[in-house]
């Protein structure tokens, strides 16, 4: 089953980025922790796909995203968390 199948049958309770069309593409799955359940988005796939949508050059789409989606409270409601953003580290 694919992610995003996944994603829309436990849809109700998780916050996700919209327009979905525009940014599921980025999401790597979900994280639970004791305040509830959300989305891990790959953050370096978010910054391509605002780059690409927008025209954007590297910086206009990381300030984009650091004020309007990583800065954005989204959550709130009993068993829902804010979206995550996955930065892997590399390691030499």
């Amino acid at each position: 089953m694919a992610l995003i199948q996944i994603l829309d049958e436990v849809h109700e309770g998780v916050l996700v980025l919209e327009p979905r069309d525009t940014y599921d593409p980025a999401i790597m799955g979900m994280v639970e922790t004791f305040d509830g359940r959300g989305v891990v988005y790959n953050k370096a796939k978010l910054i391509q796909i605002l780059k690409d949508t927008h025209e954007w050059n590297d910086e206009e789409a990381h300030e984009w995203f650091e004020y309007n989606i990583l800065g954005t409270y989204m959550g709130g409601h009993s068993g829902d968390i804010n979206p995550c953003f996955f930065t892997p580290l590399e390691v030499e």
